[in-house]
């Protein structure tokens, strides 16, 4: 039963460390990626918990004849529970028409307004790193005594 637990521990650790990857990826190569005007269609504060906020962008933009509708800001994969620092981020927003929208080349459905990636994102994968090593060192110290 040890066993078993620790394999699926050690299965989703290392699916969520792929996931997370591919994300830093995605965040890191967005800079490159082209960019055209977006129209902005709905700004407001979304809050999906108490006190945890988010800001809700949707935006309308067009590649090669295509026509795309997105509420990716960033890659930011957290909330703040500062209300004041969304409404900054929705403040340089609203009143513009257009907005600058960076779309990945192969899959422009998928955009971003804030290209790159957050500090704290690096930090995620190095923790989800330790605490794989971690059990795994533990696992096979239980294997030897």
């Amino acid at each position: 039963m040890e066993n078993f637990l620790f394999f699926g521990l050690l299965i989703c650790g290392v699916t969520l460390l792929l996931l997370l990857s591919a994300i830093l990826w995605a965040a890191m190569r967005s800079r490159l990626w082209p960019q055209v005007l977006g129209k902005v269609l709905r700004t407001e504060i979304y809050e999906p918990s108490k006190n945890r906020y988010v800001p809700l962008i949707e935006y309308s933009y067009v590649v090669e004849g295509n026509n795309f509708i997105s509420k990716s800001y960033d890659f930011n994969l957290f909330t703040t529970k500062e209300r004041r620092v969304v409404e900054g981020i929705l403040d340089t927003i609203r009143g513009k028409e257009t907005i600058s929208v960076y779309y990945h080349p192969w899959f422009p459905k998928v955009s971003v307004i804030v290209p790159g990636m957050k500090k704290t994102m690096p930090v995620l994968i190095i923790i989800l790193i330790a605490v794989i090593i971690i059990a795994f060192s533990i696992y096979k110290l239980r294997i030897i005594t």
